[in-house]
């Protein structure tokens, strides 16, 4: 589960404060590929002097309970790595001490607030970074990792030349659509007209005329607005995990990956400091090891041309070089071989497995004393959470 604060593609409502007037700074957004996250086009690029701070107002922003809130700076050159990270609620404030790296990094912080209504980021000394995707999250598995794949499915889905089926007139109350011509969706196919989509529960025929009943789902059984002559399409719809009695075909689902298995050979138990805050606090990560989750996309087909288009979708979703976003954080996913399974003749679904792996944190804070000297009592291995 996750709260986008702020897409960080652009400046826009972004302003820099500087201790003097004569000091300069710069503000810009760029869209660097390689500084992209979360399938993000766009970042802020900054350069600041010493003591600026780069600050943003938001109307009372609610985190629905996040655990954590993270962002990711891309690229870095700096006289000072340190920077500080403030947020507002309602008057009060917690501000962390964060090092900056010059790689790629995705930085978390503890969420401290219900709701925020300003962020700040203030440099210790010059420097220049490209910054994007601010968000608050709960880690929610096999959940998080479904909604990081559908978009790049989806992305697959809409390389495809749209398929027409038909056009129609349809009357906003109406609980059908009629054709006059002919109709080339099929019962079960997800139809899209007029900003509309519906799941098709019944195809009838009288004369030359066919006629379209809808499921509940999507956008239910009533057609919502009227429309003369509109185009209808096939729509394949990607779904997380769907349940639906009724199947849709052609159609493509998200199952699996509830039974996560652990990596040995990557799983050492390991401390970390992330950070600090103004109250001398710091912020140790412990690294309980990787899991590696297995979901499988099934692409369920009603004729061999749905088969030949979802085989395309399968194929350019596999080659897709790009990493995957779970909560911020880059993933790499990789591929099974895929599976054809028949149901009839011209019946049946592709299955594409796919493995994730993930590593597990308990995050917390505790106070260090003198030197760093600390001691961290046990802590069990949890589920990610």
């Amino acid at each position: 589960m996750r709260v986008q604060i702020d897409n960080m593609q652009n400046p826009s409502g972004w302003n820099v404060q500087v201790q003097n007037a004569n000091d300069l700074y710069t503000l810009t957004g760029v869209d660097y590929e390689e500084c992209r996250a979360s399938y993000i086009p766009g970042q802020i690029q900054a350069e600041l002097p010493a003591g600026a701070i780069l600050t943003k107002d938001f109307n009372q922003i609610h985190l629905d309970g996040s655990k954590w809130i993270s962002f990711t700076i891309g690229l870095a050159y700096y006289q000072n790595p340190n920077m500080t990270f403030t947020l507002y609620s309602n008057g009060n404030k917690k501000t962390f001490i964060f090092e900056v790296q010059q790689k790629y990094t995705t930085y978390r912080f503890i969420n401290p607030f219900e709701t925020i209504d300003r962020v700040e980021f203030t440099s210790i000394g010059l420097i220049q970074f490209v910054i994007t995707d601010l968000i608050a999250y709960t880690n929610d598995y096999p959940a998080d990792i479904y909604a990081a794949m559908i978009p790049l499915i989806q992305k697959s889905v809409s390389q495809l030349p749209k398929q027409i089926v038909g056009t129609a007139t349809v009357r906003a109350g109406d609980s059908s659509i009629q054709f006059a011509e002919l109709c080339f969706a099929e019962r079960y196919a997800v139809i899209e007209f007029n900003g509309e989509i519906h799941h098709i529960a019944a195809k009838n025929t009288t004369g030359e005329n066919f006629k379209l009943t809808f499921t509940n789902l999507f956008d239910g059984q009533v057609i919502k607005s009227s429309a003369v002559n509109t185009q209808v399409f096939q729509k394949i719809p990607v779904l997380a995990n769907p349940v639906s009695t009724e199947s849709v075909r052609p159609g493509i689902g998200l199952h699996g990956g509830y039974e996560f298995e652990r990596v040995p050979e990557r799983s050492f138990v390991s401390d970390e400091i992330i950070c600090s805050d103004t109250d001398e606090n710091y912020y140790i990560r412990r690294s309980e090891g990787i899991l590696r989750f297995k979901p499988v996309i099934h692409g369920l087909y009603k004729n061999y041309e749905n088969l030949g288009r979802l085989s395309k979708i399968f194929q350019q979703f596999e080659g897709n070089d790009h990493p995957i976003w779970v909560n911020g954080r880059r993933v790499i996913i990789s591929f099974g071989q895929v599976a054809l399974i028949k149901f009839e003749e011209d019946d049946g679904e592709l299955q594409l497995p796919c493995e994730i792996e993930l590593g597990v944190y308990n995050e917390w804070e505790t106070e260090i004393k003198t030197n760093l000297n600390y001691q961290i009592n046990s802590i069990p291995v949890q589920n990610p959470s």
